[in-house]
């Protein structure tokens, strides 16, 4: 090797004395490149072998992914004779790679020669590291901005101009990066929120917490409004000095749809709920659990609606229902579970007031997106009153077939009897025509009774009198005095028969007797007595006075066979009849309603 000059010695001198605080190795070689003697330095910081260092040089000590690069790098050096320079991973003796930079350069004689080349290696891995950590940082944020589409994600100065526009901050706003960039991302806020001072406010929150919410209404490029929901943070060196910001949110207006949908949904289900009068129901499927479970509850069990939902199993649901019903309701249970719609009736005991009534369940599955049962629902329905009504109207229906049968039976009896009194048609259909309005007044007042209600005795001779106007509806009249106590009601089967023998007393009255002459007079009294088996009876008395003698008829027609015949069959009534010197007394003795009321 030849010898260095006092000019390049005088040079490795002062480079050492100012690299004496970093970590570095030098070296030398001839004007070919190769060694010419042991690098003790070298080695000691490399720790490349002495064998390693005669054949290979300085190249030996590096790592073998850069060799090739460095061996490429040096061999053209050399043939140019020109400095190199590289960084690349150089072995180390306590163990590892570290990355240095390896500088070489020729050392040219007096004659423009080259007589040696100097190298020199710079330990420069913290700035490699750091640099390529940048580098890789910079690549993550890189490819964050262009792949998260959902989320716009803004770079700004101190001042809010934006920096960086990110591919998802240009699907979320509709802004290109070159459209924006460089403005004050006001631009991306709502008039009103920019004349409230909504923009000063992030940014100021922003810097002085470190972080603000960003929750509003804003902006696109087309004047459409998108709702974001995000954040400001910001962004400082590590002396704490203010760089910008970072704005990062996610357009939300779907989602905050659909939110708001389901909201609405769920209160129109909860007032739903709440306006049923009907109690509506939701199990868990498998656990049975109760899901939902409506106010109604509260009124049709007596029972307040979180005790109910404490009774979540069945057995403590069970206990409502009378035990001779539980079977079915557990089979009905069951059977939903099972996938079936299943509609039950059964009974169950108010708690409010312990009084049993009657419940229908209408229970369906309720699938989830996969078709499986998921939950079970119902609506149960207390049908307690309508079915009242329901049994009331059989009632009504089977009374009604019964009294038309008798009512059909009364008419063909009073046309016999008519028939066989009458002289001429026209004698038979005035009686016949009377007959029958009788009935029908009697069925006219049966027509409007009320549930439990009766007609009651004086109801039905004020009635008649009132049809033959000798008195008025309160049973007043110049010829005719009733006495007696109201609201006695007789029993339902009885009225016709009755109402038919005071239609008969009256138009005899009328045609023969008291009614039919001037000086008259008709007074009937009643009242309740008790007969022998203990039974209260109504005693109906009934007497014709002022009837000249020459009027009073001995002939026994329709009237007084109905009375001394049809009453006692019929109505188990005990009768007497009597043509006295001056009109007709009558006396009738006739079961009555067992309601019969207190009147006065």
């Amino acid at each position: 090797m030849s010898a260095v000059p006092q000019s390049f010695s005088v040079a490795e001198a002062l480079l050492g004395s100012m690299l004496h605080d970093r970590p570095h190795a030098r070296w030398s070689a001839g004007p070919d490149g190769r060694t010419g003697g042991d690098q003790i330095a070298w080695r000691s910081l490399t720790g490349q072998t002495a064998e390693s260092w005669a054949s290979e040089g300085w190249l030996g000590a590096l790592q073998a992914d850069d060799r090739g690069m460095a061996e490429r790098r040096w061999a053209e050096a050399l043939r140019a004779g020109a400095p190199m320079a590289l960084e690349c991973r150089v072995a180390m003796a306590a163990g590892g790679w570290r990355w240095m930079q390896c500088h070489a350069a020729p050392v040219i004689g007096p004659d423009g020669a080259i007589t040696a080349w100097a190298g020199l290696a710079i330990d420069v891995h913290e700035r490699v590291r750091t640099t390529t950590a940048l580098r890789e940082s910079e690549e993550r944020y890189r490819l964050t901005m262009e792949s998260a589409r959902d989320y716009a994600i803004l770079l700004l100065d101190t001042e809010g101009v934006i920096q960086r526009w990110s591919p998802g901050a240009e699907a979320v706003f509709g802004w290109k990066a070159g459209e924006i960039e460089g403005r004050h991302f006001a631009a991306t806020f709502t008039p009103e929120d920019r004349a409230a001072g909504a923009v000063e406010k992030e940014l100021a929150g922003a810097a002085r917490d470190g972080v603000t919410p960003d929750i509003r209404w804003h902006l696109r490029a087309d004047g459409r409004r998108t709702f974001i929901e995000g954040s400001t943070r910001a962004l400082r060196d590590e002396h704490g000095v203010l760089q910008g910001f970072l704005k990062i949110g996610q357009d939300m207006t779907e989602r905050r749809r659909v939110r708001q949908a389901l909201q609405e949904s769920e209160e129109r289900f909860r007032l739903f709920g709440e306006a049923s009068t009907d109690v509506l129901w939701i199990r868990d499927a498998g656990s049975l659990q109760w899901v939902y479970l409506s106010p109604a509850f509260e009124r049709v069990f007596g029972a307040a609606l979180a005790q109910g939902l404490r009774s979540e199993t069945i057995p403590n649901w069970v206990d409502f229902i009378l035990p001779e019903d539980r079977e079915e309701a557990l089979a009905a249970i069951e059977r939903v579970s099972d996938g079936q719609t299943v509609s039950s009736r059964y009974r169950f005991r108010r708690q409010s007031d312990g009084e049993v009534r009657w419940l229908t369940s209408h229970d369906f599955p309720i699938p989830d997106a996969q078709g499986r049962t998921r939950w079970i629902g119902g609506i149960a329905h207390d049908f307690t009153d309508e079915k009242a009504i329901a049994d009331r109207l059989q009632v009504l229906l089977a009374e009604l077939q019964h009294r038309t049968r008798n009512l059909i039976g009364v008419i063909r009896a009073i046309a016999t009897r008519t028939a066989a009194d009458a002289t001429s048609l026209q004698a038979f259909t005035q009686s016949f025509t009377a007959r029958l309005d009788a009935l029908g007044r009697v069925n006219g007042l049966l027509s409007r009774l009320e549930d439990g209600d009766r007609v009651s005795f004086d109801e039905l001779l004020r009635a008649e009198f009132a049809a033959h106007g000798v008195a008025d509806e309160n049973g007043l009249g110049d010829q005719v005095t009733l006495k007696g106590r109201r609201g006695i009601r007789l029993r339902s089967a009885t009225i016709q028969t009755f109402g038919l023998a005071l239609h008969e007393l009256t138009t005899n009255a009328v045609k023969y007797g008291a009614l039919s002459t001037p000086d008259g007079h008709v007074e009937v009294t009643w009242r309740l007595i008790v007969a022998g088996d203990g039974a209260q009876r109504l005693r109906v008395e009934w007497r014709e006075t002022g009837v000249p003698g020459a009027l009073v008829s001995t002939r026994k027609g329709y009237g007084r066979e109905l009375i001394e015949r049809a009453l006692p069959y019929q109505l188990a009534a005990e009768t007497h009849y009597e043509l006295g010197p001056d009109g007709v007394r009558c006396t009738i003795t006739a079961p009555v309603s067992s309601t019969y009321a207190a009147g006065t």
